[in-house]
């Protein structure tokens, strides 16, 4: 019979197939789905039916999956994941699953439960001998990345509920971040006056910028009269491809604009005279890409030769062994706090990448607040003897 005319349209149908003894139900969700499924009798089909939209309504309807979760955390990962990751995060986020796959990777996603999870990750922590128990840092991560993929099985309809809903992530213990004196840094730039080293050491020891931050730096955002330094790129390499390159910072609160003391602007300076010498015995050798830091080729430097540089003035100087490049950044903060400067300013400073601290930090740092970091690394730094560049040799 033919639906009256204005008559309100049914959310689902059960129709017979055409030379088969089936019946084919559809059901029409509020999300614009339109599942389908077939059924002996017309009864069945519209109990099918009566039921999918309760369960729609109550958000516990869930398509039916029968494949197993290693078959959708690999979807996740391969058609999903890439969408809103970064060739490197993606790298991590794969290794996460492979850590997952053997222990949970045969179940059935609909079959997955919560002791399975626990029990993978004891495995995890206590390893077998095949591998090594994870660290508490890579435990943590790789909680948050399943729990993320997951997460996502549920917004595709694949399973009702996240059975890591609420599960607590791995604690992430650690060593104490130590800092280094005053005295400690300036023996770390007196110690590398005189190689090409020189003005990586006194940013590093007056901005507290990050490692990949400095030698991705180029001159275009180095502005030499006014100690305007504008932090927009870095280095890094992609996993699986060779060399390295450069990339935007991670987050748009590690953009940023510091200024350094006039001392620095000096030795960037003479930093800048000898690359250009450098340039012209390169001649059509030259690579660069107008960065601050490279090599006499213009190529640029891998994160582990800094690295390098640092442990050898650490062992000549007999600084902590945990003592770190890394460690700059703590120093610098600590120093800007200890000299009377806001927290605000000191975080401004180091560039943290939080919406949270950005929105609370950055709204309330003006041009004057960055003006007092570079006169109070004046006046800490500015007994230190300094000088020309000297050496345009080796690394």
């Amino acid at each position: 019979m033919d639906r009256k005319r204005g008559s309100a349209r049914r959310p689902g149908t059960v129709t017979e197939v055409k030379g088969r003894d089936l019946c084919q139900a559809r059901v029409t969700l509020p999300n614009g789905r339109r599942p389908a499924k077939y059924f002996k009798t017309k009864k069945e089909g519209w109990a099918w039916v009566n039921k999918t939209l309760a369960d729609a309504q109550r958000g516990v309807f869930t398509l039916e999956h029968n494949g197993k979760t290693a078959d959708v955390l690999e979807h996740w990962l391969e058609d999903v994941a890439p969408k809103t990751l970064k060739p490197n995060s993606l790298y991590g986020y794969r290794l996460c699953i492979q850590y997952v796959l053997p222990h949970i990777g045969r179940i059935k996603l609909n079959a997955l439960k919560r002791h399975h999870i626990e029990a993978a990750f004891r495995g995890l922590e206590e390893g077998n001998e095949d591998r090594l128990p994870l660290s508490r840092s890579t435990l943590n991560l790789t909680f948050r990345v399943l729990k993320q993929a997951l997460e996502y099985a549920v917004d595709d309809e694949l399973i009702p509920r996240n059975p890591m809903h609420k599960m607590k992530a791995p604690r992430v213990g650690g060593p104490k971040e130590i800092t280094l004196s005053t005295q400690d840094c300036k023996n770390i730039v007196a110690e590398a006056q005189g190689t090409r080293w020189y003005a990586f050491f006194w940013l590093m020891a007056t901005t507290g910028m990050r490692v990949s931050e400095c030698l991705g730096l180029t001159w275009d955002r180095v502005n030499l009269e006014t100690g305007e330094i504008r932090i927009e790129q870095q280095t890094g390499r992609i996993y699986g491809e060779p060399g390295v390159r450069l990339s935007e910072l991670k987050t748009e609160a590690s953009k940023r604009t510091v200024v350094v003391p006039r001392l620095v602007c000096r030795i960037l300076q003479w930093h800048r005279d000898v690359q250009r010498l450098d340039q012209r015995k390169a001649g059509d050798a030259w690579v660069g890409q107008n960065t601050v830091f490279c090599t006499p080729e213009g190529k640029l430097y891998f994160r582990s030769v800094a690295m390098d540089q640092f442990r050898s003035i650490r062992t000549r100087l007999g600084l902590p062994t945990e003592a770190t490049l890394h460690t700059f950044r703590h120093t610098v903060a600590t120093m800007l706090q200890d000299s009377g400067l806001s927290l605000r300013t000191a975080q401004a400073q180091m560039g943290h990448a939080t919406e949270r601290t950005t929105h609370r930090i950055y709204s309330h740092t003006n041009d004057e607040a960055m003006q007092r970091v570079a006169r109070t690394m004046e006046s800490i730094f500015g007994d230190v003897e300094t000088g020309p560049l000297t050496a345009s040799e080796g690394v």
